[in-house]
Parts: C-alpha cells; structure tokens; sequence
C-alpha cells in the first residue's frame, strides 16, 4: 500500500488554474494598472492578443517546469514571452523577474511543499533557475534584432536621404545647365538688324 500520498507535481498540477492565473498576475505588475485590468479580464486573443500569449505562454512554462517534459514546446513558449517584454518600455531585470516569481507564488500556496517533497522542491527550483537564465539569454537576443533592424532602418533612411539629396543637386545642375545652354543658343542665333539707308 502506498502511504506516500500525492507528489509535489501532482498537487501543484491539481491547481494549475489558479497557479497559472496568480503567476499571470505577478508578470503584469510591471505594467499600469488601468493596462493590467484589461490584460487579465479580456479574454479575446483578438481584442487582447498580448494578455492571450502570455496567459497561454505561461501554462506551457508551468507543464514544462512541473512536469520537466517538451522541451521545445517550453523554449518556444519563453521566447515568445521575451518577445512581447523586449518591445516593452521595461528593465531587463522587469522582464525576466517574472521567472522567478513562480517560487513565491508556490511557497505562498503551499508553505509547507519544501518540508513534505525536500527532493521534488529543491529540482523544481533548480529548473526554475535554469529557466531565468534561458530568459535573460532570450530576452538579450530579442533586443539585439530590435537594435539591429533599428540601425538598418536608420541606413536605409540615410541612403534614402542621401539618393534624394543627390538627385535634386543633380537636377539643379542639370536645370542651370539647360539654362545656360539656352541663353547661349540665344546669343549666338539672334540675327543682327541690319541698318537701313534712305
């Protein structure tokens, strides 16, 4: 007979919804509170399609970090976090504490799940960690192509600028020159009058 009862995984999967909708709280702290309110409570993924990745984001990431399965579903639900948090007016630090919130939710919803599961715990806090640093790693790439696609829209404007630039100095040129060119055609095609005598 098994007198162990359920294990840490088992339990916190039981209360996936209100661990996952708790954490969804806590990741959207960073933001106004007026912007909160409407990414927790509209459920459109249409009308709300940040709210809706991040919610659907987060559910992965706590399949993934419970229950250490589909690694790919796992690194492709991050990134897409990161994504959203690096067009974000946010500190990396911001963007990334989310991670690590995940600990203090469970401590706080089950106090005493470090004593009951010490081995469960102490590997899922290890993953836990290994995910903020995948995060950071994410959220540092995402922001160089943001820098990157910055610096060639810049050169591309410049080049622009600059063709622009040059096509109207050259059509300057040209004008002055089909001026000049005309009166000189001028000059030389006018006949003389010729003096009349009585």
């Amino acid at each position: 007979m098994n007198t162990r009862g359920p294990s840490l995984a088992a339990l916190l999967s039981g209360s996936k919804a209100g661990l996952v909708g708790k954490w969804l709280e806590e990741t959207l702290r960073v933001y106004p509170e007026s912007s909160v309110n409407y990414l927790l409570h509209r459920q459109d993924q249409f009308q709300n399609p940040i709210g809706y990745k991040l919610k659907e984001g987060l559910s992965i990431l706590f399949d993934g970090l419970v229950l250490p399965e589909n690694r790919a579903a796992v690194s492709s639900a991050l990134e897409n976090i990161l994504r959203i948090r690096a067009v974000q007016d946010i500190y990396a630090s911001q963007a990334v504490a989310f991670v690590f919130m995940f600990k203090k939710i469970i401590g706080e919803k089950f106090p005493a799940a470090a004593a009951r599961f010490p081995n469960e715990h102490a590997a899922l806090e290890l993953r836990i960690d290994g995910l903020a640093l995948a995060a950071f790693d994410f959220y540092v790439k995402c922001r160089e192509q943001i820098y990157e696609i910055k610096a060639n829209e810049r050169k591309r404007v410049d080049f622009v600028a600059q063709r622009m630039n040059l096509e109207r100095g050259s059509e300057a040129a040209a004008f002055v020159t089909n001026q000049t060119s005309s009166q000189k055609r001028q000059l030389y095609c006018r006949t003389p009058k010729t003096k009349q005598y009585s």
